[in-house]
Parts: structure tokens; sequence; C-alpha cells
């Protein structure tokens, strides 16, 4: 286990004293982390922030995901900062279903090792599912009857499908996520508490005396948000300027909003696309605007991983657009 502090900072001198948070939290989450030299980076660091101020609330809290150990620090990953009171259970690393699938032999026994030697220690567990780490982990909670709570990010089967396409890989990927959803659904239907994004999720594991929590809009506390509209809206003369902010990838659909903005400039609007954001579709989606003959509009804008920069990119931007199809 790899700890964000030494594990003496760690571990309270004599235990909690009355009023402090007493629960011990373990949290299976699918972000690949990398540590270099002491430090934790990882490609969407921000996507730590949520979970990491679950800690306020607990006296320990231990974050089991794929880890790995770099020589040198990758160019487009960020730092993440940890409260001290959260330790990492590292499992082998993986980053893509075809890599933990090729890893399965190595992921499997180290998950069940980490259930088993650390499990009789966690007062609740909160898992992402469904997935062959989070299955497994829950399953051995609610073994040992602790409370447990989900967490559903996407609809996994349509997004590997658009991801990989028409093939016996794809279809043995669909299989295996459909395998693993059926005890994630009895759960739900048993009453477990998931946290889902969005309201599609919400309808897809509706069920009587399912306790589904939507958490998709959301923003993180300390997100700068205008008092007021801006003032400038009125007054817009030059081009429309739209953001996107979106992984490069099939599922979040760039390819229709790179048309629509090729029927927008057709029909008179003028307008800008800057596509924040990086991923595999991105030299696709660049042709595809080179056909559209819209590349004089549209900007690449590539990954954006502080969130200053990212606000820079919004706030300079007419219009929001996200045409994600799952």
């Amino acid at each position: 286990m790899w700890s964000a502090k030494p594990s003496d900072e760690l571990r309270p001198s004599s235990g909690p004293s009355a009023g402090e948070p007493q629960t011990r939290l373990a949290l299976f989450l699918n972000l690949p982390i990398r540590e270099v030299d002491g430090e934790l980076t990882a490609r969407y660091a921000h996507l730590f922030d949520f979970f990491a101020a679950l800690a306020e609330r607990t006296q320990t809290t231990t974050f089991c995901l794929p880890l790995a150990h770099d020589a040198r620090r990758r160019a487009d990953y960020g730092t993440v900062e940890l409260p001290a009171n959260v330790r990492l259970a590292g499992l082998p690393h993986w980053t893509s279903a075809p890599m933990l699938a090729k890893r399965i032999h190595r992921i499997v026994p180290s998950v069940l090792w980490i259930g088993a030697r650390q499990g009789g220690s966690w007062d609740a567990l909160g898992a992402v599912v469904p997935s062959v780490a989070g299955n497994l982990l829950v399953a051995m909670a609610r073994a040992r009857r602790r409370p447990v709570f989900l967490f559903v990010r996407g609809e996994k089967q349509r997004t590997v499908s658009m991801i990989f396409g028409e093939s016996r890989r794809t279809r043995l990927m669909v299989r295996a996520l459909a395998v693993m959803e059926r005890p994630v659904r009895r759960w739900i239907a048993a009453g477990v508490p998931a946290f889902v994004a969005g309201e599609e999720l919400v309808e897809r594991y509706a069920a009587p005396g399912a306790r589904l929590y939507n958490l998709y809009p959301g923003l993180s506390r300390d997100f700068p948000i205008l008092r007021e509209p801006r003032s400038d809206w009125a007054a817009q003369t030059a081009p429309l300027r739209v953001v996107s902010v979106a992984r490069l990838s099939p599922e979040k659909g760039l390819e229709d909003l790179l048309q629509a903005v090729a029927l927008a400039a057709a029909g008179g609007t003028e307008l800008e696309l800057e596509l924040v954001g990086e991923g595999p579709d991105r030299e696709r989606l660049q042709a595809l605007a080179g056909e559209l003959g819209i590349s004089g509009r549209v900007r690449f804008a590539g990954f954006v991983g502080t969130r200053p920069q990212l606000v820079e990119h919004l706030d300079s931007a007419d219009v929001f657009v996200l045409p994600s199809r799952s």
C-alpha cells in the first residue's frame, strides 16, 4: 500500500477524540494514477477533487485504484493533491479495457488480496461499478455486512461499442460488461445507494426500492461562477464563439458538432468553434473539418489540465456545446 504521507503521520496517535470523524472509508476508483519521485500525477487530476472531499468526513480514506511508478513525469499529467488522511492501495496499472483484459490475471488476485488483508478494517466501501475490481470489492464488503454505496459514471456497453467498433473483441467486452452489470442491478434493486451521472442512468437502473442519486450536473465547491450574466452578450458583433470540452472519442459525438458548424456557416452564421480536449479521434476530426471546409473556423486546443486555464477557455466563448451520445 502506498501512502500520500508516511504511515505514522496518517495514523492518529491516540485515536479520534469526541466529535472527530471516525469512519474508515474505502473507495475503488477506476482512475489510473502515477507516482513520480513521491508525487502523484494523473491525466485528469481534477477528477480526484470530488472523492478527496469525502476524506474531510472520515478518519481515514483508502483509494483503491490502478497505480504505476514512473521514472519521469508525463507532460500532459497534472499533480494530484490528496489530504493527509488519504491512503492508496495500488492495483496493477491499466488505462483501457484491452489493457485490463491483458492484465486480468494480475489484477483479480491483487483485488482479492487487498480485500482480504484490508477489507476487515474498512467501515464502509464505495466503488465505481460495473467493473471487475469494483464488483469484487463490493461483494466482499457485503459478505462482511459492511455498508456500501455505488458510483455509475456511464453506460459502458454503448461506450465500448462506439470506441472499438464492430468486432469479435468488442462483442466479448460488451458481453463481459453485461455480466458485470447483473449484480449491480441486484444491489441497486436491494436498496444499495447508487450515485449516477445523468438522467439516462437513473432510468436505466430504476427499480422498486432503488436509492438512486443523480450527480449531474455538478460543480466543485470552488468553481468560479459569475454573479450575473455577461454584459457584452447583447453587443455581440464578432463571430459567435462556441466551445466544447470533451475527450476526443466517438461517444462524444463531436463529428455531429462539426457538421452543425458547417451547416450554420453555409446558412450565413458567422461562428468559430474551439474543441478543448485530447483523444484518439483528433486526427479523424481534423480531417473531417477539412472535408467540410471549416478548418479555418475550428481550433483544436488540446488537453487543458488546470481549472484556471479551463475557466479562461470557457469565459472566452459565447456558447458551450456538448453533443455527447452517452
